[in-house]
């Protein structure tokens, strides 16, 4: 599925590691980043949110490869991955340095509520510069997604792969029940769903998850991400995008999730 009318499709989840991903082979004698410059130029894709991520040893020192990559790719909107024990002033720094917001995983029991307080001490310099949170969230840790929402309503929030409802489900009813819960925040104007790590809904299909949460946040708060290049051990780019649920929208809803809405947020960051 490709953008219609004029409007320039954008990622709003890929990953970029120095040393590749695990398992996933690129063409030989191609990096992971020259990979995914071919598959914007066959997709027609602008900007791409890059998810920084050190939560295992392996991906220590991302965020630093991020922001070199960044200084000669404008397209790499880089996000800086914040772990239980970031504090506000190495945020700070990253903001000033070039970075577009944060990325958080708040999906761990063991850490969650010290990723939670490394949150909150974010928020403040992410807020003022206009930047964005994009966060890994499961059902279980909703009530932290409540709770930031709540306290920072100026914070723009990306919820990555609808949620992962099925986190912790033990039936195709718990996790739709989670689909649900995520429904109800969507009360909280900033925060925003990403149709991304549609291989992650275990026994929901598709439309399980997407049509519910269409109805709750509308296309004006949901944006495409592909999770490149994690999803190409479980399917193919072009299925990122095959998503039968956006064939029912008008092209003018359809071109607000695939780049339209990812586009007006990155027009914010640094202008607030």
């Amino acid at each position: 599925m490709r953008m219609s009318g004029q409007t320039r499709s954008g990622d709003s989840h890929i990953h970029l590691f120095e040393h590749g991903f695990e398992s996933v082979a690129t063409s030989p004698g191609t990096s992971e980043v020259e990979q995914y410059e071919r598959l914007r130029v066959d997709w027609g894709i602008g900007d791409a949110l890059v998810v920084g991520y050190e939560g295992e040893a392996r991906f220590a020192g991302n965020n630093a490869y991020l922001a070199e990559l960044a200084r000669t790719r404008p397209w790499i909107r880089p996000l800086a991955y914040i772990g239980p024990g970031t504090v506000p002033e190495d945020v700070a720094r990253q903001l000033r340095s070039g970075f577009d917001g944060i990325s958080v995983y708040l999906t761990e029991g063991a850490t969650a509520a010290a990723t939670e307080a490394a949150l909150r001490g974010a928020l403040p310099a992410v807020t003022a510069r206009g930047g964005i949170v994009s966060l890994n969230v499961a059902p279980a840790h909703y009530g932290a997604l409540a709770r930031i929402a709540a306290s920072s309503p100026d914070t723009v929030i990306l919820v990555s792969h609808l949620g992962l409802p099925a986190v912790g489900a033990s039936s195709r009813e718990d996790a739709a029940a989670g689909v649900r819960r995520l429904c109800s925040l969507a009360r909280h104007p900033r925060v925003h769903v990403k149709l991304s790590g549609l291989y992650a809904l275990g026994p929901l299909d598709q439309d399980d998850a997407i049509r519910p949460l269409l109805r709750a946040f509308g296309p004006d708060r949901m944006v495409w991400g592909s999770d490149y290049p994690v999803v190409l051990g479980h399917e193919s780019f072009a299925q990122t995008r095959a998503i039968p649920a956006l064939d029912e929208l008008t092209d003018a809803e359809r071109d607000l999730i695939l780049g339209g809405t990812l586009a007006r947020l990155l027009e914010r960051v640094g202008r607030t």
